[in-house]
């Protein structure tokens, strides 16, 4: 568009071309600006869903962005394309949201009462969803991590749970079991809880 406009202002101080035809070339430039004023809207309202708090409000959006596009002359298959990544947003949104509420299924060690629970299936399942959905590496990478992550917790706990209840080892198994808890991120209650618990089967950590 600037090199247009730059070659219809030569135009225009050459004076060899009529008054017509530079209006002419001005109406083109002007619905190409339209036009790319409507592509970067409608770009911007594909990936409205992880901005709006809503999905109805990114549906809302996306749809007066084609509305805009519709009007500025917009090829069909430009709008088809960004309806396109707009439901593969929606998609990655909802696995977001999915992986949200993981939260909710939360794992912390008891020997009081069961403590394990759907988290790592939860986890496995919306991670399995959201690399369906074409997320992005780093996404991905990143829910791996947790995967594997509150795999080790998990692993963690149980050996914690075998060697103080079942009475499978010593002091030295069980100190080494809990300095291992506390690297892979047990939280100090469930430390306290496993130290009250092995005091409480064989005297004293």
């Amino acid at each position: 568009i600037p090199v247009f406009e730059a070659a219809i202002a030569d135009c225009k101080a050459s004076s060899l071309i009529s008054e017509g035809e530079v209006e002419a070339y001005q109406k083109l430039v002007d619905e190409e600006k339209v036009k790319r004023e409507a592509r970067i809207h409608l770009e911007q309202a594909s990936v409205s869903p992880s901005h709006c708090p809503t999905e109805d409000e990114a549906r809302e959006v996306f749809n007066a962005a084609v509305e805009v596009a519709q009007a500025a002359g917009l090829l069909r298959e430009e709008i088809q394309s960004a309806e396109k990544l707009f439901l593969e947003e929606i998609r990655r949104e909802r696995c977001r949201k999915k992986l949200a509420e993981v939260d909710e299924f939360d794992e912390e060690l008891s020997f009081q009462k069961p403590w394990r629970t759907h988290r790592l299936d939860k986890l496995a399942e919306a991670m399995d969803e959201c690399a369906k959905s074409n997320m992005n590496q780093l996404e991905l990478t990143a829910m791996k991590r947790q995967l594997e992550q509150e795999q080790k917790k998990r692993a963690s706990r149980e050996e914690l749970e075998k060697l103080i209840l079942r009475k499978g080892g010593g002091k030295e198994k069980v100190f080494a079991a809990l300095e291992k808890a506390k690297l892979v991120g047990l939280n100090k209650e469930e430390i306290r809880c496993a130290e009250a618990a092995h005091m409480a089967t064989s005297g004293k950590i």
